[in-house]
């Protein structure tokens, strides 16, 4: 049966709570990444056709150089977006399809180089999905939008990725309740079976049993 009214509601709740949520995060924080290790950073289950915008800002290094990589895909594997030796700056990509999107930061030692052993690299890295990627400053100069219009315009892209959101919930819901049916099925066929077979079983046995013992004479 189709979700009923309650269901959706609450689902549609949680649904613009975790939006909100990822509006109200910090959106920039700092982190220190020793020479030679990785640091990655996950956004889970984004959406496909979804804009992500990073920002980053790093200390200067004269032993190692910084390496960054976005991925993509259901499994996180696939390459969107790299650069080596970065410095200071922003990579913005669309996803292909829905999947998890993994930054990772790499600080590798040069060649010939021989950093201090607690040498670190200071990293700022800002990270903005969907709605939130959107330069709405321009858009209001392009537009000549007053301060609450671009408010509604934040709301109206908010409630399209909710809608998204609650479509992929419900399909998904749709397809696990369709297994379960279909496991249910297979499940009372197969005990179907087992009693027959166990009666066929137990049938033979008492056949079995009787010419025995009439051989025997025993009966």
């Amino acid at each position: 049966q189709p979700m009923n009214k309650a269901a959706a509601t609450t689902l549609l709740v949680l649904v613009l709570l975790a939006h909100l949520g990822h509006v109200l995060c910090i959106e920039q924080f700092d982190f220190k990444i020793l020479p030679n290790r990785q640091k990655c950073f996950l956004q889970e289950d984004a959406d496909a056709d979804l804009v992500i915008l990073g920002e980053y800002y790093t200390s200067k290094s004269l032993a190692t150089t910084l390496q960054i990589r976005v991925l993509t895909g259901p499994d996180a594997d696939h390459v969107a977006w790299s650069k080596d030796q970065a410095t200071n700056g922003s990579f913005a990509i669309t996803t292909e399809s829905r999947g998890d999107v993994r930054v990772c930061f790499v600080d590798k030692i040069k060649p010939g180089a021989h950093p201090a052993p607690q040498s670190v690299r200071i990293i700022s890295f800002s990270l903005k999905v969907g709605a939130e990627a959107k330069d709405y400053q321009t858009i209001a100069k392009k537009n000549d939008l007053k301060p609450i219009e671009i408010e509604i315009l934040k709301l109206e892209d908010l409630l399209v990725e909710v809608n998204a959101d609650m479509k992929y919930f419900q399909a998904r819901e749709s397809r696990m309740r369709r297994t379960n049916e279909s496991t249910n099925n297979r499940i009372i066929w197969l005990s179907g079976a087992s009693l027959f077979l166990l009666l066929t079983l137990g049938i033979c046995q008492l056949v079995y049993l009787k010419r025995f013992f009439q051989q025997k004479k025993l009966l």
